[in-house]
């Protein structure tokens, strides 16, 4: 556990120095009005699926580039499959599925689709083998919260906390945070406020 509290430090820290150019280009961008109250009022992502791979892998390579001991495979978006209907009317494509060094651990991330096809939450699900979680699904986890320009801390706070839950709101999105021990599943769902 201490390995894995260690790993998402120097994750976090490599991560958040790498985005604070990107944040800093961001900022200088002029943005009117009109584009604030859309993403204000705009109950789905304003990122497409296609931006958010391009910065996710982006934030990839930057573990890649500080040779981190754990990285995520990149997205590729000509894997990614066609929508799958869900019982609720809703849709979910699976970004990524990927196995751990012990194969038996794993993560994947979804994104999820209103009836008309427009994206509102990404969920991580990670799974856990004698209280060990995938290394590479803990890090995707904070790779997927910085990508979408969120604070990565909170993981850590999670695992050092004793709540089996937390939920949050930053950055115009709900947050949550779901351990569920009996099944050995960690679930990290962003959704759009």
């Amino acid at each position: 556990m201490k390995y894995l509290i260690l790993l998402l430090i120097s994750l976090l820290v490599l991560v958040s120095c790498s985005n604070k150019t990107s944040n800093e280009v961001k900022k200088q961008e002029s943005v009117s009005t009109e584009d604030v109250d859309k993403e204000i009022n705009n109950p789905f992502f304003t990122m497409s699926l296609e931006k958010f791979v391009d910065e996710y892998n982006s934030n990839i390579d930057i573990l890649i580039d500080n040779d981190n001991d754990v990285v995520p495979s990149h997205i590729d978006l000509n894997k990614i499959g066609d929508f799958q209907k869900e019982e609720n009317n809703s849709y979910i494509k699976k970004i990524v599925k990927e196995n751990d060094k012990n194969k038996e651990q794993n993560y994947d991330i979804t994104a999820w689709y209103n009836q008309d096809k427009k994206l509102y939450q990404l969920t991580l699900v990670t799974m856990s083998i004698d209280d060990n979680f995938s290394e590479k699904g803990i890090a995707s986890s904070i790779v997927l919260l910085r990508t979408l320009g969120l604070d990565g801390s909170k993981i850590n706070e999670f695992f050092k906390g004793d709540d089996d839950e937390i939920t949050y709101q930053e950055g115009g999105y709900n947050v949550s945070l779901k351990m569920i021990s009996d099944m050995g599943v960690l679930m990290v769902s962003v959704k759009v406020k």
